[in-house]
């Protein structure tokens, strides 16, 4: 007994699966015609990339992308008599080499592997007085082959007495500086992966936490400075063997989809380890009856009598379908014992399958455990679990019909109005041998989008009964989806049949009336109310408490309950609005007053810019879904609170000088509220520095505040800034808002004067759908930074045919043209904020596709081309003479 029901494990995984898919998909074209793979073309392929592209595509399911019987011919090619294996076929061996054939060979030849040859291998490559192994015979004993040898002997479960930890345990000492390993000719990263990996494998604890957090240190800020790689990560954590720990760094858990094999491979071990993997599993189940219809029984479970078999559908990725996947079933009706079903794989039609039908003879819930594994023979293990529950029904079909006036009907999931007519009827014939069980109840239920119950009627179970209801306009209800529920049931099987119809309504919500307490100051309480309600028909209905039901209710099963009335289901927030934006949500709580709904707010005025500033507020409904309505208002609701900012310890801005481009303008202050002295931190509302000339605003650069609340505010004077007198004034930037921020009573300002004038050069570069325009500025034979431009594409005749912001590096400002719809010459001005006159005019052409293909092409191929076109002519004027002559 199984149902379609999608076990779509949460798609919020941060991950780019559309890409990831793409980049895996295309693997398969790394793959060599001897088996193996390589990173880049031209590259032999070797064992340590074949092995990681067996890895990612055992774990994704890559059957259909590589040739893996071709590779294992490849990873038997590697290994040679003396025990090991070479990197590439005929390849010497090596320590490093046998480790990745080693990893290979347990994912893909398991039975093929010779153990006591490797160890043997191993023996004959290892240096008892230092206790390093040689890569290769030949070799010197190094720190990087004994990394190797020690990760393949993990794995291994032969004794290894022969192993002189003590020699190694006192290399490792000695190369361990405070809190870093460090050793000859290997770079820093190299030399934390080795070794922690070989401290670990010999259970070396000294100097252990130091070393790691040291290690999770260099994955820190390699991050920030994008100078490491995920394979280089990934291999840090997996000597840390933290690949699945809470303590990965945020950057990790959303990261950008690598290109190569071996940053594929590190990343999947990461999404395995940190259960993301899971996330990227989706599964859907069946249930196939015996003439072979598939049954999508998870929008309303099985039906008595209703004989069925198990099967399932699982990707990875959406795309890739695994068979190695194991998928196990635990079903169980109501309080019967369960039953366990191992799902197989078909490969002729790429589904997993159970090997026998059964038969629904029972009414009651209907229960299914999935346990899903993959084996992978690497790391950790996937496994995922999901709990789907439904029902065994009776064999009803039930019906809803909403009508609006006299004939018209609204179909399901349809818009209804006050006054519509609900008709529910159940309709159905019995097989022999199903019986209903005596005391058997149906009841019909009314739901609004908060869940309130509206109305609520049951009777004796028979066929053909009908439900009604009619919506009457004066009970208002919110805005949402209105829900039908009918159940059927009874004492011993519980509620086993149900169905639910869905109808949207609108309601144009408003707030009645609202009510605030005193002005409040920073840190105190802010108290208000508010009377939410409904316009129908230009009438305003408050919401109440009044229910058309009792409060002794009893379900379909007879069973007790208390259902929720307006009262206990509503919802509502009140919403603080700094400029436009969102400063602070606050949950309402719901007061009833003869029988009206009033709601009532509290929340502390935080101490920050937001809200000293002052703030809107706005009322919202929040339905049982998530979802929010805003209430109407008839004026909007501005708080000013009863309090003044002001800036204090100013730092710059003391004197009138003359600037030149490429220096900084630097100030520094603390934002305070002036009547109790507290630093005020930004948040939606926030320090500026503004360039103005005269009132025109031409530049803006944000403060950025440390913890302790000190503004600092550093600006550069680019290219962006015209040269002349200008002055600089720092503000509150509030959404568009602009506010003075008083020093001394004074605003913060200060003149300045630019000297110098801007060279500016450009680079065209045309493409089939582009044309690109670099702009250099130089000041005194240097370049400087271009700050914000605006171009605008003229057309011959003075029309604007685009306006393009400049995109900005430290270098250079780029503007991208696309040139789909242009033809013709253009006109390319570069403007300053808020300037009339352009900087810089530069014209382009852009060509015709044809005609650009054209004078492409090589002269012999013109010529062709015209004699050609010049036969046709001659055939055309032939045919005209002769007809002509007839």
């Amino acid at each position: 007994m199984f149902f379609l029901a999608s076990l779509a494990r949460s798609t919020n995984t941060g991950i780019d699966q559309y890409l990831l898919g793409k980049r895996l998909a295309e693997i398969g074209l790394k793959q060599h015609a001897n088996g193996g793979f390589y990173e880049v073309t031209g590259q032999e392929p070797t064992a340590e990339i074949t092995y990681h592209a067996i890895y990612l595509g055992f774990t994704y399911g890559l059957f259909k992308n590589m040739d893996f019987s071709n590779a294992q011919r490849f990873i038997t090619s590697l290994r040679n008599r003396d025990g090991g294996a070479g990197m590439s076929p005929g390849q010497k061996s090596s320590v490093e080499a046998t480790y990745y054939y080693f990893k290979a060979a347990t994912i893909i030849l398991p039975n093929a592997l010779d153990i006591p040859s490797i160890v043997e291998f191993l023996k004959n490559h290892y240096d008892s007085n230092s206790g390093l192994f040689r890569d290769t015979l030949d070799s010197d004993p190094s720190v990087r082959a004994t990394h190797f040898a020690y990760l393949t002997l993990n794995k291994l479960e032969n004794e290894l007495t022969w192993l002189n930890t003590f020699a190694i345990r006192n290399y490792i000492t000695d190369h361990t500086q405070d809190d870093r390993y460090s050793f000859d000719g290997i770079n820093e990263i190299d030399a934390q992966i080795y070794g922690t990996a070989i401290s670990r494998a010999i259970s070396l604890q000294s100097n252990n936490y130091r070393a790691d957090q040291y290690s999770k240190k260099i994955i820190s800020d390699g991050l920030k400075a994008k100078n490491i790689t995920i394979y280089q990560i990934g291999n840090l954590l997996n000597a840390l063997n933290q690949e699945g720990s809470n303590d990965v760094p945020e950057e990790l858990k959303n990261p950008d989809i690598p290109e190569t094999i071996n940053d594929l491979f590190s990343l999947t071990r990461l999404l395995v380890s940190q259960g993301i993997f899971e996330k990227l599993l989706d599964i859907e189940l069946f249930a196939i009856t015996t003439d072979n219809q598939v049954l999508e029984l998870g929008r309303g479970g099985l039906t008595l009598g209703q004989v069925v078999r198990p099967a399932a559908v699982a990707r990875i990725l959406k795309r890739f379908v695994n068979p190695y996947l194991a998928i196990n079933l635990t079903t169980t009706i109501g309080e019967e014992k369960s039953v366990d079903t191992k799902l197989d794989f078909d490969e002729r039609n790429g589904v997993w399958m159970g090997d026998r039908y059964t038969q629904a003879t029972k009414l009651g819930q209907l229960t299914f455990d999935i346990q899903t594994w993959l084996p992978i023979r690497e790391g950790h293990q996937v496994d995922v679990t999901k709990n789907i529950q439904t029902s065994v029904s009776l064999p009803v079909d039930i019906s809803c019909d909403v009508t609006a006036g006299a004939e018209e009907v609204i179909p399901v999931g349809g818009i209804i109005e006050p006054g519509a007519a609900v008709k529910s009827v159940l309709h159905g014939r019995f097989e022999d041998g199903i019986e209903v069980e005596e005391g058997t109840m149906a009841t019909f239920a009314v739901y609004d989008s908060s869940e309130a119950l509206l109305f609520y009627d049951s009777a004796d179970f028979k066929l053909d009964h009908i439900f009604q209801w009619t919506f009457d306009p004066k009970n208002p209800i919110p805005d949402g989806y209105v829900k039908f529920s009918v159940e059927i049931g009874d004492r011993q099987h519980g509620i086993h049949t149900r169905k639910e119809f869905r109808y949207l309504y609108h309601a144009n919500m408003t707030v009645i009336s609202h009510k605030i307490n005193s002005t409040p100051k920073l840190g105190e309480l802010l108290k208000v109310s508010m009377v939410p309600g409904v316009i129908v028909d230009s009438a305003v209905e408050q919401f109440n408490d009044e229910k058309s039901f009792g409060e002794d209710l009893k379900d379909a099963s007879t069973e007790g309950f208390f259902p929720s009335g307006p009262a206990e289901a509503q919802k509502y927030q009140m919403v603080l609005k700094c400029g436009n934006a969102i400063a602070k949500t606050v949950d309402g709580e719901i007061k009833v007053v003869e029988h009206n709904i009033t709601v009532e707010f509290e929340t502390t005025v935080d101490e920050n810019i937001d809200l000293a500033t002052g703030f809107n507020i706005e009322f919202v409904f929040k339905n049982s879904e998530g979802f929010t309505v805003p209430l109407s208002l008839q004026e909007p609701i501005a708080v000013t609170l009863n309090s003044e900012i002001i800036a204090e310890q100013v730092k710059g801005l003391v004197k009138p000088q003359k600037l030149t481009y490429g220096q900084t303008i630097k100030a520094e202050l603390v934002v305070k509220e002036k009547n109790v002295g507290k630093t005020l931190l930004p948040g939606l509302a926030f320090p500026v520095i503004l360039l103005k000339k005269g009132d025109r605003v031409v530049a803006e650069q944000t403060a950025t505040c440390d913890q302790k609340g000190l503004e600092s505010v550093e600006f550069t004077i680019d290219a962006s800034v015209p040269s002349g007198k200008l002055t600089a004034e720092i503000v509150v930037r509030k959404g568009e808002e602009y506010l003075p921020l008083l020093f001394n009573g004074k605003k913060l300002t200060q003149e300045y004067e630019i000297e110098g004038q801007i060279i500016f050069d450009h680079k065209i570069v045309q493409t089939s759908d582009a044309i690109t325009i670099d702009y250099t500025t130089m000041f005194n034979n240097k370049a400087i930074t271009g700050g914000f431009f605006v171009a605008k594409v003229m057309t011959p005749d003075g029309q604007v045919a685009a306006n393009l912001p400049a995109a900005q590096t430290l270098s250079k400002s780029r503007i991208s043209i696309p040139t789909q719809f242009l033809r013709g010459e253009y006109t390319v001005d570069l403007y300053r904020i808020g300037e009339t006159t352009p900087v810089v005019s530069t014209k382009v052409a852009v060509q015709s596709k044809v005609v650009t293909w054209f004078s492409q092409l090589p002269i012999e191929t013109l010529v062709v081309i015209a004699a050609f076109a010049l036969f046709c002519w001659t055939v055309h004027l032939r045919t005209q003479f002769r007809i002509h002559n007839i």
